[in-house]
C-alpha cells in the first residue's frame, strides 16, 4: 500500500497480496512519490502517464547537468515487488537549451510519447516516441510537424488511441495563429502521418489545439474564437479512412475556461469547465454531449460532485481510461480526483482521492491518469521555485484483504508472521487493519464552546494524525489536545477553527483516512423561491430572496456569475429583494435581463449562495421563442392573428384585433 508517515520512507509494502487470486480492495489516501535529486523549480508533474505498473512524470523545467539551461526531464517510477521505486529520468536523445522535455505525456500499452515544446526558442517543437523494455525506456523515432513552421510548438497536447498518435500544433497554419492537429498511425516502430486537421475557412479561430482528445473515431480539440477569445471545441470524425469536420460545441453558460479539459467516451464528448458555475455558487462543472442528427447537443448524463466546494475548481483535469472517468477537482492547496465508473446510462461516482493538504503547498493541475483503482496526478508548483516550484506527484495505493491462497506471499514479503493482534482468527498481514470504523458527522459549533472530534480505527495500535484541508491545525498550546490520539479537542473555538478535519489511522502495514466537515452555528442561510419564466409582462419584476442569519449580513446580486449595479435595469441590488425593469424603454432583445441569478449573503462568519434561479424575459414580437426577431416572427402572428389565437394577443387586452397588429409592428420594428 502507500502512505506517507511523518519521518518515515514512503513504503508501498501489501500490492502483490493478490498475485494468485481475486481479493477484496479497500482506497487509500494518496502519497507522493519523490526523487532523489530533484530541481528546486523543476514543475514535476506537469504532466503524467501510466503504463501498466509505471507511473511517468514529466518535469519540463527539470536542469540536467552540467547543463544550466531547463532541458526539461521524465521521471518513471515502477512497481518493484509491490512498492513504487524510482528507477530512470529519461532525458531528450539529443537536447537543446530550454526545450522543455516532457511538457506532455502520452502512454498506450508498452509505448511512451513525450513531447519537447520548444526544441530551442524560434526552432520548432519536436515529439519522442519510446518503447518499454521491461528494464526501462529507449527511443523509436522522433516527429516533427510536416508544415515546417517555426515556433508551431508542436507536442503542445498530445494524446494516444488504441491504433493513432494525435499531436497539437496550436501556433503552426496561415500565418502562424490558427493551429494544426497532426494524426499519425502507427506502422511496426514508425509512425505515418494520416491527416492534418485544420478549422473550417468560416470558423474565424485561433490556437486551435490548445487541448486534446481522441478515441478511435473521434478527435474534440479546443480553440478560441477571434476577436472575443471566446472558447470553443471542434469535433472531427472519421468516415472510412478520412477525418470529416462534425461540428463544434460552445455552451451560453460557459466561461473562459470551457474545453480547459476534454475526453471521449463512446460516441460523447465530455467538457470541464473549472469557473462555470455549479450547484449553490460552487465553481466548476463537467458537460456531456452527444450527437442528435448534424448537432452535438447538451445531453442529460450528469458527472455529479459530491461534496461541493466553494473554493473549488471542478473540472481542472479529465482522463477516460478503460470504463471509468477521473476529474480532478482543483484546490487552493491541493485537490481531490474523483473516479467514476460506466454504466448503461452515464456515469456513478466511486469515491475521490485527497492530497494530503500537510504535504503540498500547490495545488493540482488538470495532469491526471489512471487504471482501474490506482490514479496519479501531477501538483507542479508544490514547492518554492524562480520558475515554477519543485513539484510533485501523488499516486493511490491499494491494500488487500487475503484468501488462504495469499498468506504465505504475504509473510515472505513483509517478512512477518501470522501474529492475530485481535485475536478474530484473521492474521493480522491480511486484514484491513487502519480502516476507520467510526468517524464524527458534520458539525455545527457555537464560537466559545469546545470543538471535540472522535473517530475508532479497527486496530487497537493505530498512530493518529489529524490535519485540516483548509489550513494548518491552530498551534495554540493549551488550547488544542490530543493531536496523537482518536480524540481532538479545541477549547474555546473561534471563527478560524471552522474548516474541513481529517484524521490519518496507520500501522506498519496500512492507512486509513477519515473526513468530517465543521462549519459555524452563524453561517447564513439563503433561500430563493422558483421564477415563472418566460416573462412576458413589461412591468417592474421582482425576485424575492430570504435571508436568515444570527449577526449582520451584507447581500449581493449576480447575474451570470458577475455582480449586479444598481441602474436602469436593476434596483435593490445589495438587498434580499431585487427589481427588474426589463421593458421600461424599448430595446433589442439580447439586451433583456435574461439570465441566471444568485444571491450572495455574507456574515462574520462567511459567504453562503443561493441556488442558481433562472429568469427568461420574452420579447412579445418573438412569437417563434427564437431568442431572434426576424422573418419567421411575423408570418407564425398573421398565422396566429388569422386563427385568434391568444399568441397574437400583443398588446395583451384579451382580444385579438388590428391593435395587435399595430403593437406587434411597433415592438417588431425596435427589434422586440
Amino acid at each position: 500500500m502507500t502512505f506517507r508517515l511523518r519521518g518515515h520512507p514512503f513504503l508501498w509494502t501489501v500490492v502483490a497480496l493478490c498475485m494468485h487470486g481475486p481479493c477484496l480492495a479497500q482506497h487509500l489516501p494518496f502519497a507522493r512519490l519523490v526523487v532523489p535529486d530533484g530541481d528546486t523549480a523543476d514543475n514535476l508533474g506537469n504532466s503524467v502517464a501510466m503504463l501498466d505498473g509505471i507511473v511517468c512524470a514529466g518535469a519540463c523545467f527539470d536542469r540536467i547537468p552540467p547543463r544550466t539551461s531547463t532541458d526539461g526531464s521524465v521521471r518513471v517510477f515502477r512497481n518493484l515487488g509491490g512498492r513504487w521505486s524510482y528507477v530512470q529520468r529519461l532525458i531528450n536523445p539529443a537536447p537543446l537549451d530550454f526545450d522543455m522535455f516532457g511538457w506532455a505525456l502520452a502512454a498506450r500499452n508498452d509505448v511512451l510519447v513525450v513531447s519537447s515544446l520548444a526544441d530551442s526558442w524560434g526552432q520548432r517543437g519536436t515529439v519522442h516516441v519510446f518503447r518499454d523494455t521491461g528494464v526501462d525506456f529507449e527511443p523509436t523515432t522522433t516527429l516533427q510537424g510536416s508544415m515546417e513552421v517555426p515556433n508551431d510548438y508542436f507536442g503542445f497536447a498530445i494524446t494516444m488511441t488504441v491504433e493513432h498518435l494525435v499531436v497539437s500544433a496550436p501556433t503552426s497554419g496561415v500565418g502562424g495563429s490558427s493551429g494544426r492537429v497532426y494524426v499519425y498511425a502507427e506502422n511496426a516502430d514508425t509512425w505515418l502521418e494520416e491527416a492534418i486537421l485544420a478549422p473550417p475557412s468560416y470558423l474565424d479561430c485561433e490556437l486551435f489545439g490548445l487541448v486534446l482528445a481522441a478515441d478511435e473515431r473521434t478527435i474534440v480539440i479546443r480553440a478560441q474564437m477571434r476577436p472575443s477569445r471566446q472558447p470553443v471545441v471542434v469535433v472531427f470524425e472519421k468516415r472510412g479512412t478520412a477525418w470529416h469536420f462534425s461540428g463544434t460545441i460552445s455552451h451560453s453558460l460557459g466561461s473562459m475556461r470551457f474545453g480547459d479539459s476534454l475526453a471521449v467516451d463512446r460516441g460523447s464528448v465530455i467538457i470541464g469547465d473549472p469557473s462555470a458555475p455549479g450547484s449553490s455558487g460552487t465553481a466548476g462543472r463537467v458537460f456531456v454531449y452527444t450527437r442528435s442528427q448534424d448537432d452535438w447537443v447538451l445531453s442529460d448524463i450528469t458527472i455529479a460532485q459530491p461534496d461541493a466546494t466553494l473554493a473549488s475548481a471542478f473540472g481542472v483535469g479529465l482522463r477516460v481510461r478503460d470504463n471509468r472517468l477521473y476529474v480532478v477537482e482543483q484546490l487552493r492547496d491541493g485537490g481531490r480526483i474523483h473516479s467514476y465508473e460506466r454504466n448503461a446510462e452515464g456515469w456513478d461516482w466511486l469515491r475521490r482521492d485527497e492530497v494530503p493538504p500537510s504535504d503540498v503547498r500547490g495545488a493540482l493541475s488538470g495532469s491526471v491518469d489512471g487504471i482501474g483503482d490506482t490514479v496519479v496526478a501531477g501538483a507542479p508548483a508544490a514547492g518554492p521555485g524562480d520558475l515554477g516550484g519543485r513539484g510533485a506527484v501523488w499516486a493511490t495505493g491499494l491494500a488487500y484483504d487475503c484468501n488462504a491462497d495469499q498468506i504465505e506471499d504475504a509473510v515472505q514479503l513483509l517478512d512477518g508472521s501470522l501474529v492475530d493482534t485481535d485475536q478474530n482468527g484473521t492474521p493480522d498481514v491480511c486484514e484491513l487493519p487502519c480502516s476507520v470504523v467510526a468517524e464524527p458527522a458534520a458539525v455545527d459549533f457555537v464560537a466559545g464552546a469546545d470543538l471535540v472530534l472522535t473517530v475508532l480505527a479497527a486496530r487497537p495500535d493505530s498512530t493518529y494524525e489529524w490535519h485540516r484541508l483548509d489550513g494548518p491545525i491552530p498551534d495554540a498550546p493549551g488550547r488544542v489536545h490530543g493531536q496523537g490520539t482518536p480524540t481532538l479537542r479545541i477549547d474555546d473555538a473561534v471563527l478560524s477553527d471552522q474548516g474541513q478535519y481529517i484524521c490519518y489511522a496507520y500501522n506498519s502495514w496500512c492507512g486509513s483516512v477519515s473526513s468530517v466537515p465543521i462549519d459555524l452555528f452563524c453561517w447564513p442561510v439563503v433561500d430563493v423561491p422558483e421564477v415563472h419564466s418566460p416573462i412576458t409582462d413589461s412591468s417592474p419584476y421582482t425576485v424575492h430572496a430570504t435571508v436568515e442569519s444570527d449577526t449582520p449580513v451584507s447581500c449581493r446580486w449576480l447575474r451570470n456569475g458577475e455582480p449586479i449595479v444598481d441602474g436602469p435595469l436593476f434596483s435593490g441590488s445589495d438587498t434580499p429583494t431585487l427589481t427588474i425593469f426589463p421593458l421600461e424603454l424599448p430595446r433589442p432583445i439580447e439586451a433583456l435581463p435574461s439570465g441566471l441569478y444568485v444571491l450572495e449573503a455574507t456574515n462574520a462568519c462567511g459567504t453562503r449562495f443561493s441556488s442558481w434561479v433562472p429568469v427568461y424575459f420574452r420579447c412579445l414580437a418573438d412569437i417563434d421563442y427564437s431568442g431572434q426577431i426576424d422573418g419567421d416572427d411575423v408570418i407564425l402572428f398573421f398565422s396566429a392573428w388569422d386563427a385568434s389565437i391568444g399568441s397574437a394577443d400583443v398588446n395583451q387586452d384579451r382580444a385579438v384585433d388590428g391593435d395587435d397588429v399595430i403593437h406587434f409592428f411597433e415592438r417588431w420594428d425596435t427589434g422586440c
